[in-house]
């Protein structure tokens, strides 16, 4: 939202043109909006209300959108980052794509943490939006 010439607005790109389909929950939703809303943000970023909202209105016409997410996963680090891997289960999809380090961190083998996510969640990978990119543009 905030650089569209950047990684993220390039992967947000790639998703408008549908050559990979975004899947977003009420729960994402809601944490989007609530960081968003930030003063801090919105002043680091300079975002406008109208701006935030607009932003809003696109992922929501994108986006599969799936209302009803069961509480599947426990991330041991973050448990608030567990609505990301709940929604990948539930929508049986290959990656999340974040620059969350507790999140990247579930791909890390060299920890036990990311041994028992590999090892039970073998069908996702967690990329950065970079990684995420550098998999289209080969694939």
């Amino acid at each position: 939202m905030a650089n569209p010439d950047g990684p993220s607005g390039a992967c947000f790109a790639t998703a408008i043109s549908e050559k990979i389909q975004l899947t977003i929950s009420p729960e994402i939703m809601s944490e989007f909006t609530e960081v968003a809303a930030r003063p801090a943000v919105r002043k680091k970023l300079s975002l406008s209300e109208e701006q935030v909202e607009a932003f809003s209105q696109k992922i929501l016409a994108v986006s599969d959108f799936i209302s009803v997410v069961p509480a599947v996963f426990h991330h041991p680090i973050d448990p608030k980052d567990s609505i990301y891997v709940d929604l990948a289960i539930e929508a049986n999809a290959t990656v999340i794509t974040s620059r969350d380090l507790d999140l990247l961190r579930l791909m890390d083998t060299n920890d036990q943490v990311g041994r028992d996510f590999v090892q039970n969640y073998p069908a996702i990978n967690i990329l950065t939006p970079v990684q995420l990119l550098e998999r289209i543009r080969t694939s």
